[in-house]
């Protein structure tokens, strides 16, 4: 809605389903976590980034260290959160 592009890896089924989890569906935050500024969130297995991209475009005062051992997803994710400082990645 507002210009956000998300790349995923291509012939891979799986990104709307994805982003609706994540997004839509909250699994991760909701009633479950709310970020704040200052905290410190790991996400292990960031995948191509959809979760770092909700925090850091929903919390940006909050650091998230994303890991993704995957080189094509890793790949993905520097790309998909470039322009987030408050995102780091790590293969």
């Amino acid at each position: 809605q507002d210009g956000v592009t998300i790349r995923h890896p291509p012939g891979r089924s799986g990104l709307a389903a994805m982003l609706l989890e994540i997004w839509f569906d909250q699994v991760y935050t909701g009633d479950f976590y709310q970020p704040r500024a200052g905290d410190l969130i790991i996400d292990a297995g960031a995948n191509v980034g959809a979760f770092a991209l909700l925090l850091a475009r929903s919390c940006p005062g909050c650091q998230v260290i994303s890991f993704e051992p995957f080189a094509e997803n890793f790949t993905l994710l520097e790309s998909n959160v470039r322009g987030y400082p408050q995102v780091r990645t790590v293969n």
